[in-house]
């Protein structure tokens, strides 16, 4: 705490007095408190706010030497991720808009930072009218050049005040767009983990990247120019008065009649940035869905020679991609030449008329209507057309993002299969009554009308392939459409499920069964022992647990990554315990091992829930309860034969009648031939015969 508080007071007093502070060798091993934080925090620090020293200590100490992430300050409170998150959860997604919903949070913000237009307009007008008032006090011959020197300083003030000012609104609005990027990335985020597997057929992985890679970063490119949308409506007012006083009404009016051919296309051209902006997202999703399928499958794709094949429709949907960029370049560059010829055809047709009506064109009149004219370009012809592309396109992105979230909460209200409507239920139990559940539609795949499960079960699930058994599985973890009945699972219950497809990936062996967990030395061992992990360890040499493993576990053979997905799931301490097939992928000496330790009655799970399904029924002979499924349905009146329960008596028997029949003291009889004996019914072949032959 007294560090803290010392290498606070240090930033502190560097903000205050702008002089270089020695930080400790122990306080550069820490990471720094928010010197933004602070300087927000109290109003007198207004003027640390506005010169930026708030940074000094970061560029002192990186002067001193070379920056490491322990000397970066830690971003302020409002601007930490768990924060906005937090604060955009609140929000009831299914009744109002992404839109309305980033309006009512930072709106606040937003008109505070758009405060800071306001000098900046100031200063904008003030410019010309002071150059105007330069040149009459030096047109005048009993001008003073005391008051020519007084209007030049309060042109270098302003110049400077726009400055100042203008930084800042660049931070502001800039950090606002980050939050609301931030904000929006993490909600996607957080959607995208409760998806159920029914959901990924809609929204795959490359619309779920798309949607925080492009879509939310359109809200902080709309942020940044937003604001100008407004102050260039009050310039183009403000500036249109100022022109009737300096150079008439009649020419002022000549020269604002063609902002109702500029406003009536850029309304055309903001539609036109919206439905391209439509065709590149689209295409964008596709590509990078083929991407990502391309860079999972690549060494099977390499293996059957396939680069040439997936090269081409990858160029293809590029070359899609690229001609939709290409067509709203084409009239974003129409766009930026409006800019250029906007001053120019201005000051044609004010000056223009002006002349034919024969009003004078003096010095003093026409250098600040051209100064005029180039503000009226900056803000009028650049700000606002951007800011009507950039405010389309959040429009757009923000209806891409109501339909994944409206449609993810809706079939998670919907299909809430963890209420329990019992609350007195045991912990560790599972009751379902008259449920059905399906993958894409209401026609159910899956129905199970009563399945009682005891807390510290041993349940067996057994069946031909595509009866339900990975199904019954998802059903439990809410991975399927509920169509009606109860699935009824107590709310503290916890779970832990191993699938049947092990997921690995590049990391530590030891992080692998971790995820990041805390790290408990006896019961890790206890699973590394349960798994039959501990000689494979012993054969990675030195590194032991702490060799790395390759992407998708290319290092570790199919029976490694299967023990090492058990190993995961064995290592939470969870009630219920969902496994798939996890001893289909060794041979029967471990499998037989791995059942003893795990899922016997003496093993690590013997006093937890336990669900197995598997297509080895030798190892079922212990447990509580058998579940044989058959097409979806529960078949009752399937019971296992004996023979089938003991399987590994059959196989013994089986081996040994393979071996006698491969034993060379053993002669099987052969005194029958196997080809029949052919008798002829004549005693001689006549010439028809011979003849075809």
């Amino acid at each position: 705490m007294m560090k803290a508080m010392t290498m606070q007071d240090n930033a502190n007093q560097v903000v205050r007095n702008g002089k270089k502070v020695s930080y400790t060798t122990n306080l550069n091993n820490q990471s720094r408190s928010s010197c933004l934080q602070w300087t927000e925090s109290f109003r007198s620090r207004f003027l640390n706010e506005l010169c930026c020293c708030w940074i000094n200590p970061i560029i002192f100490t990186a002067y001193q030497r070379k920056l490491t992430v322990n000397d970066l300050n830690n971003i302020p409170y409002i601007d930490k991720a768990s924060v906005l998150l937090h604060e955009l959860s609140s929000y009831k997604w299914l009744s109002i808009t992404t839109w309305n919903i980033i309006w009512k949070k930072y709106w606040k913000d937003y008109i505070y930072s758009s405060l800071f237009l306001i000098p900046i307009l100031i200063t904008n007008i003030a410019q010309p009218l002071l150059f105007r008032q330069i040149l009459l006090n030096m047109m005048n011959e009993n001008g003073s050049n005391t008051v020519s020197y007084l209007y030049a300083i309060l042109l270098v003030i302003a110049v400077n005040i726009k400055t100042f000012t203008h930084r800042q609104h660049l931070f502001s609005t800039d950090r606002l767009g980050l939050r609301m990027t931030n904000a929006l990335t993490m909600i996607i985020y957080k959607r995208a983990l409760s998806l159920k597997l029914t959901s990924l057929k809609e929204f795959d992985t490359g619309h779920i990247i798309n949607l925080i890679v492009n879509d939310a970063s359109k809200f902080e490119e709309m942020c940044k120019y937003f604001s100008y949308l407004f102050e260039g409506i009050i310039e183009i007012i403000i500036i249109f008065g100022l022109l009737c006083w300096i150079i008439k009404p009649i020419p002022a009016l000549c020269g604002y009649a063609l902002f109702p051919l500029f406003i009536f296309i850029q309304l055309y051209f903001s539609q036109k940035f919206s439905q391209c902006h439509q065709k590149i997202i689209v295409c964008t999703d596709k590509r990078l869905q083929s991407f990502s399928e391309f860079i999972r499958g690549c060494h099977i794709v390499k293996f059957y020679n396939w680069q040439k094949p997936l090269e081409d429709r990858i160029i293809k949907m590029r070359e899609n991609e690229f001609k939709n960029i290409r067509y709203a370049s084409h009239f974003r560059a129409f766009n930026s030449s409006l800019f250029y010829l906007s001053g120019s055809l201005f000051a044609f047709f004010t000056f223009g008329s002006a002349w034919l009506l024969g009003y004078p064109l003096t010095i003093e009149n026409t250098f600040p209507t051209l100064s005029l004219f180039s503000i009226l370009r900056l803000n009028s012809m650049y700000h606002i057309p951007l800011a009507i592309e950039k405010l389309s396109i959040a429009k757009a992105a923000s209806k891409r993002i109501d339909v994944f979230m409206n449609s993810t909460m809706e079939r998670n209200n919907h299909n809430q299969l963890f209420t329990c409507l019992n609350y007195k239920q045991t912990k560790g139990s599972i009751i379902i009554s008259n449920a059905s559940f399906s993958w894409n539609n209401e026609t159910p795949c899956l129905t199970l009308s009563d399945l009682t499960i005891e807390q510290g079960t041993f349940v067996g699930i057994f069946g031909t392939v595509g009866s339900g058994k990975s199904s019954l599985f998802a059903a439990i973890l809410g991975e399927m459409n509920h169509i009606n009945g109860q699935l009824n699972i107590n709310n503290d219950s916890s779970i832990s499920y191993c699938a049947q497809s092990p997921w690995i990936f590049e990391d530590t062996f030891r992080n692998n069964i971790l995820l990041n967990r805390p790290f408990n030395h006896q019961r890790y061992n206890d699973v590394i022992y349960a798994c039959c992990l501990d000689i494979d360890l012993n054969q990675f040499g030195p590194n032991y647990d702490l060799i790395m493993i390759g992407e998708n576990g290319f290092n570790l053979s199919g029976g490694q990554k299967a023990r090492l997905s058990l190993a995961r799931a064995l290592y939470t301490d969870a009630d219920i315990y969902l496994l798939d097939d996890p001893l289909s992928s060794v041979d029967h000496k471990v499998a037989r091992q791995i059942y003893e330790r795990c899922l016997g009655p003496f093993g690590l799970l013997k006093t937890k829930t336990r669900l197995l399904a598997t297509h080895q029924t030798q190892y079922l002979s212990e447990s509580h309860q058998i579940i044989c499924l058959s097409h979806g349905y529960i078949d009752k009146q399937s019971n296992l034969n004996i023979n089938i329960i003991n399987g590994d008596n059959t196989n013994r028997n089986e081996t040994s009648l393979v071996t006698s029949l491969i034993d060379d003291n053993i002669t099987l009889d052969d005194s029958e031939s196997s080809i029949p004996i052919e008798n002829s019914t004549d005693d001689y072949a006549g010439w028809p015969i011979w003849g075809s032959i």
